[in-house]
């Protein structure tokens, strides 16, 4: 039965709204999910237990002459989002408007694509926020797919293969949830699930093969996992097979700061195709929310970053122009022969755009609920402290000191707790010279404690400055000016540190905080993958510059056709950057197959 209104009770599934990354409420709760999740990862691998659950190699139209496939990743988040990315891809045909022309040189002249609806979904990580259990994925995943696509395309149709590959958001409840969604071979309305345990191999048309990668949380892949691919992908594999590999962290973007990031999939790849003949082409992962691609220098093989399907939208500007996968100063003592891989002129959104985006940070406090109190209550706690070092250094009662003392006390404490701050900034530079590191106090995060320190004494300064009124009760005076001083010091806290996120914003982690805090849900999008009857990949980065956010319920139309569907406009899909194709098979000189031993 169709819903015939968009409330809670007709869908199903609650409409929820984007996780506030920054909220303090949300910070805690995720923070205490990430421990036990580490806990259950380091003692009670789920992975381990799956190994006995039986586990076939899964196929999907393997004699066929074409097959198109999808893959979207990061999709859990707020419903407008990740709604107008699911609607998009349950369409029957899509039409697609051709790749802006911009100073990045995506552009193309060519016309519209209509692309088919792909026979298979791939779902690449963190299908949940801001942490996994049942409820979660009801509201933020399979009520939003069923939605999208309540029944298979046409009557007597088959419903399209899902798979899904677990993110860490997957793993915070140590992936029981998510076994129980995707892994019991249940269906999603118009898509059905098939695969036993959270990594999986599929043969494909026209000697094309997926494998999805389990990596948990720690970057690692267990021995029945291992196992599962020695037995039963190698041997299958022939010379001139092409892979596709999906896993749910981009590894080789993290070798620009970590020489072994790549290592486990080396190895893995190593291990896979050892005699084989096949080659990795494409590596795909989501992770990090933007599209990014990486190629080798003849095209031949790819390493595509795309986490657009619903969550806040991360930056390009400040990605490595090239990397070496695995690098040479790597410490494994048999790993692959490095290959050079240069980032293409093609990301999503553009530098410029990214850029421009993390300047806009005056809006964070206020979009993440509780940070505006959070920053009021510690300038609260910061003037607490001041008034009692005032209260000494004046030798008068506090609320004394309150009402009689003036700017030049206030100037007199700043100085002597200036004097002490210089003192720590010696010692700490001194240890810093015979340690051979960075000074602590030269930090970001001792910075923002030192604005907020001054800040507080500004204002400190200012109350001074206020003659209190003369008929009313010391007390009661020295409280209300007090608490008035601590509402203006929350306020002016919270942009303060919105000017230092402004600061630090070319710094990674706060980079990370302020696309995090902001929480863009613009600039979505997907991979549509075609294999031809050539035997070469074609790659469709599919993206959406503006998300829909007004809907409408379809209680008449057909059965197959959207729950759901825009009441305005409905969203343009376009290519970030033309199709760019990915040959079957090439020279062997890939990363997996040719070991290298480090001398002893």
């Amino acid at each position: 039965m169709r819903p015939g209104d968009l409330t809670e009770s007709a869908l199903g599934f609650a409409r929820r709204q984007p996780v506030r990354w920054l909220s303090p409420g949300q910070l805690r709760h995720t923070a205490t999910k990430l421990v036990i999740s580490e806990m259950f990862g380091a003692y009670a691998d789920k992975r381990e237990l799956q190994g006995t659950f039986d586990q076939p190699l899964l196929t999907c139209q393997p004699e066929a002459d074409e097959l198109w496939l999808d893959f979207v990743a990061d999709l859990g988040d707020g419903f407008d989002a990740t709604y107008t990315i699911a609607w998009l891809l349950a369409h029957d045909k899509l039409e697609v408007a051709p790749a802006h022309r911009n100073g990045n040189g995506s552009g193309s002249g060519n016309g519209r694509l209509t692309l088919p609806r792909s026979a298979l979904l791939l779902m690449g990580g963190d299908e949940v926020y801001p942490t996994a259990s049942t409820r979660e994925y009801e509201d933020r995943t399979k009520g939003r797919y069923r939605a999208a696509l309540p029944e298979p395309a046409g009557p007597g149709e088959d419903s399209s293969m899902l798979l899904a590959l677990p993110g860490n958001h997957d793993w915070y409840d140590g992936l029981t949830s998510f076994l129980r969604v995707f892994c019991q071979g249940r269906a999603i309305g118009g898509w059905q699930t098939g695969q036993p345990r959270s990594y999986f191999a599929v043969r494909l048309p026209r000697r094309w093969w997926l494998v999805g990668v389990d990596i948990q949380l720690e970057g690692y892949v267990d021995e029945p996992q291992l196992r599962f691919f020695a037995e039963q992908v190698r041997p299958r594999l022939r010379p001139g097979d092409g892979v596709i590999v999906a896993t749910g962290k981009p590894s080789w973007v993290d070798t620009a700061t970590d020489p072994d990031a790549f290592g486990t999939l080396d190895y893995l790849q190593r291990r896979l195709l050892e005699d084989s003949g096949a080659q990795v082409r494409l590596w795909v992962s989501g992770d990090s929310h933007h599209y990014v691609r990486y190629a080798e220098r003849d095209g031949s093989r790819q390493m595509v970053t795309c986490g657009l399907g619903g969550a806040y939208l991360s930056a390009t500007h400040a990605m490595p122009a090239s990397l070496e996968v695995p690098p040479v100063r790597s410490r494994a003592r048999e790993k692959s022969e490095p290959l050079t891989v240069d980032l293409a002129d093609s990301a999503y959104p553009d530098q410029q755009t990214s850029r421009r985006l993390g300047r806009q940070v005056w809006g964070i406090p206020w979009r993440n609920s509780g940070l505006a109190g959070l920053a009021t209550l510690l300038q609260g706690g910061l003037l607490v402290l001041l008034v009692a070092a005032l209260a000494l250094t004046t030798r008068r009662p506090p609320v004394a000191a309150l009402r009689t003392g003036d700017v030049g006390d206030v100037l007199g404490l700043g100085l002597r707790i200036g004097l002490v701050v210089a003192a720590a900034v010696v010692v700490d530079v001194a240890f810093a010279l015979v340690r051979r590191r960075r000074p602590v106090l030269a930090r970001a995060p001792a910075t923002l404690v030192a604005a907020e320190v001054v800040l507080a004494l500004v204002v400190l300064a200012g109350l001074a400055a206020v003659p209190l009124p003369a008929g009313v009760p010391g007390l009661v005076a020295a409280v209300a000016a007090f608490a008035a001083a601590v509402v203006v010091a929350g306020i002016a806290g919270v942009e303060l540190f919105a000017g230092w996120l402004f600061a630090y914003r070319d710094l990674p982690v706060v980079r990370g905080w302020i696309f995090s805090g902001r929480g863009i849900e613009d600039h979505k999008g997907f991979l549509r993958m075609y294999i031809g009857r050539d035997g070469s990949l074609t790659v469709h980065p599919v993206v959406v510059d503006t998300v829909c956010r007004t809907w409408r319920a379809t209680p008449d139309a057909e059965p197959n056709a959207a729950w759901i569907a825009p009441a305005g406009e409905p969203p343009v899909p376009r290519l970030a950057e033309p199709p760019f194709r990915v040959p079957r098979s090439g020279p062997r000189c890939a990363p997996g197959q040719a070991p290298r031993k480090e001398p002893r």
